[in-house]
């Protein structure tokens, strides 16, 4: 049994219908810490590799959850492995739109030891211990809802018959931190001068504020469309470091 769509003049509301999505990506979570002082740089990457993704649509509500698949064994031995956790909730109505998301990884090495000695081994300093986290959320209203349908293009539960577009605007926050017991850089004798440069073990920023923007989507024809959003923000931003005393 299927209900009638809700169709006006610019676009057609289909979320009575449920969507479930399947797929694969890969995301990274990179950390690039710079010493002032000599211009040196930690970089800090996490093994990269591809995800599993998995998710429904289904009137307002929207999850996706992202789980990361077995590595490749060689890349594995040389950078460490990586665990990671990815989430995703959306919520979409006709006037309101929001974003939450939430990251986790687990196991990062060093991608840069050659800036602070001869680093000849083939396996990169690892730290399988240090963790990162993720958390944000977005919240808009859209103004013009009676014509244009922003889950059209980024959820594609509607389609937009004709082209139109929206003023949108909203508030976001967002939280990234990470630390490791250790330092951010790996317990190893050729890298003692690097750790007295960067005697970091812990960090947590924080960004909150307003965005204004608008979103256009133009109908070429019935099967294709292009969509372009803008949306900068305002805030504030705040930047806790944790170190060692040194």
């Amino acid at each position: 049994y299927e209900t009638q769509s809700h169709v006006n003049s610019l676009f057609e509301n289909l979320s009575h219908k449920l969507l479930i999505t399947t797929g694969i990506n890969s995301t990274f979570s990179d950390l690039t810490i710079k010493n002032k002082s000599d211009n040196k740089e930690l970089q800090i990457k996490p093994l990269g590799q591809v995800s599993l993704t998995a998710g429904f649509n289904y009137k307002w509500l929207g999850l996706e959850l992202g789980i990361g698949l077995p590595p490749n064994q060689q890349e594995k031995a040389r950078k460490g492995n990586t665990s990671k956790l990815d989430l995703q909730l959306n919520i979409y109505s006709r006037r309101i739109g929001a974003d939450v998301f939430f990251q986790h990884y687990t196991g990062f090495h060093l991608d840069n030891p050659n800036n602070f000695t001869t680093w000849r081994s083939d396996t990169l300093p690892q730290l399988p211990k240090m963790q990162q986290y993720a958390i944000g959320a977005t919240s808009f209203y859209i103004f013009n809802h009676n014509k244009f349908s922003y889950s059209a293009p980024y959820v594609r539960n509607a389609k937009q018959i004709k082209s139109a577009g929206s003023l949108l605007g909203g508030v976001y926050f967002n939280l990234d931190a990470a630390a490791s017991d250790g330092g951010f850089v790996p317990n190893d004798s050729l890298l003692i001068n690097a750790r007295d440069s960067f005697p970091i073990y812990a960090y947590n920023s924080t960004s909150f504020g307003v965005s204004f923007g608008y979103s256009y989507t133009l109908v070429i024809s019935p099967s294709f469309f292009l969509n372009l959003t803008l949306m900068p923000g305002l805030g504030r931003k705040q930047i806790k470091i944790e170190t060692f005393k040194i």
